[in-house]
C-alpha cells in the first residue's frame, strides 16, 4: 500500500476480458502488484494488462475463475490479496477506505465491500440481481479458506471479518448487452448442476416451482422499480433458474449412475 505499512497483491483472472479491463486495472494500480493469469486471450488483454504493469502468467483454462484462485494466489509475494474480478472497478480512494478500517479494527483479516451489478452500463438497485451483495476483496492468504465452488468459497479460518460501508461499493460491471448475458450465463449453468449436487440439493419439482414463484414476487414488490430493465431480468432470472435446476437432474442422475 502506498504508505509502506501493509503490502497488498491484487490478483485477477482474464480470458479476453479487454472490454472494461482498463478501468478495472486502474483501480487497482496502487497495489504493490498486480498479478495476471490469463487462460489464452487473443483480444487486446495482455495489451492492457502490459500497460499497467501486471506480471503476467500463462495458465490452462478452466470452466469457471474459482478453480484458478489458489493458483493464482501462489504467485503472490504479499499476504494481503485484493483479488479482482475483470469487470470490477473499485471506487477512488480504495486504499484510503482500508486505513480507515485497520485504524477501526486491527484485527481484521478479511474485508468485505459491497457491490453493485450493472446491466448496459446501467446499475440495477431492485429485483434479483439488484440486490446489494457483499464481496471479500481484502484477506490474509492465510486466514482464508479457498474452495473451487461456482460463485462461493471463501471461508474466513481466523480473525475478524469486517464489512465496509454500503456507500463505498463496487461497480460490477455485470453485463454488457443481450448477447453477453446468454453466453455468460450459458457457461455457468452447465456447472450449476455440478454446485448444486455438491451442496446436497436432489432434483425436486417443488423446489423449482417455488424458486419460480419466489422471482415473481421479487419482482413484484421490487424488481418493477427498475423499469423494462427490470421486467427483462425478471425474465432472464426466470430462464436461469430454470435451467439450472435441468442441469442438477442431468448431474444428479449421471452420479447416481457411478455409484
Amino acid at each position: 500500500m502506498t504508505d509502506g505499512t501493509l503490502k497488498i497483491s491484487a490478483v485477477l483472472c482474464t480470458i479476453n476480458e479487454d472490454y472494461y479491463l482498463d478501468e478495472c486495472l486502474r483501480s487497482i494500480a496502487w497495489a504493490d502488484e498486480i498479478i495476471l493469469c490469463d487462460m489464452g486471450s487473443t483480444d487486446r488483454t495482455i495489451e492492457i494488462a502490459r500497460k499497467y504493469g501486471c506480471t503476467i502468467h500463462s495458465v490452462d483454462k478452466v470452466p469457471y475463475v474459482e478453480l484458478l484462485r489458489n493458483q493464482a494466489i501462489g504467485y503472490c509475494k504479499n499476504d494481503w490479496i485484493c483479488f479482482v474480478d475483470p469487470d470490477f472497478i473499485l471506487p477512488d480512494g480504495f486504499v484510503k477506505i482500508v486505513q480507515r478500517e485497520f485504524l477501526q479494527c486491527p484485527e481484521t483479516t478479511c474485508m468485505y465491500m459491497a457491490y453493485v451489478n450493472h446491466y448496459r452500463n446501467l446499475p440495477i438497485r431492485h429485483g434479483r440481481w439488484g440486490t446489494l451483495g457483499y464481496y471479500p476483496i481484502l484477506f490474509r492468504k492465510d486466514m482464508i479458506r479457498i474452495l473451487p465452488v461456482l460463485h462461493g468459497g471463501f471461508e474466513v479460518t481466523e480473525g475478524t471479518r469486517r464489512f465496509l460501508t454500503r456507500d463505498e461499493y463496487i461497480r460490477h460491471m455485470w453485463v454488457r448487452d443481450e448477447e453477453h448475458f446468454y453466453q455468460k450465463h450459458t457457461r455457468y449453468i452447465c456447472h450449476e448442476g455440478e454446485r448444486r449436487v455438491a451442496l446436497g440439493w436432489k432434483p425436486s419439482v417443488i423446489r423449482q416451482l417455488k424458486s419460480v414463484l419466489r422471482l415473481l414476487i421479487v419482482y413484484i414488490t421490487d424488481g418493477y422499480k427498475d423499469g423494462k430493465i427490470g421486467f427483462d431480468l425478471m425474465k432472464k432470472s426466470i430462464w436461469y433458474e430454470w435451467a439450472s435446476e435441468q442441469q442438477l437432474k442431468e448431474c444428479y442422475a449421471s452420479n447416481c449412475k457411478t455409484l
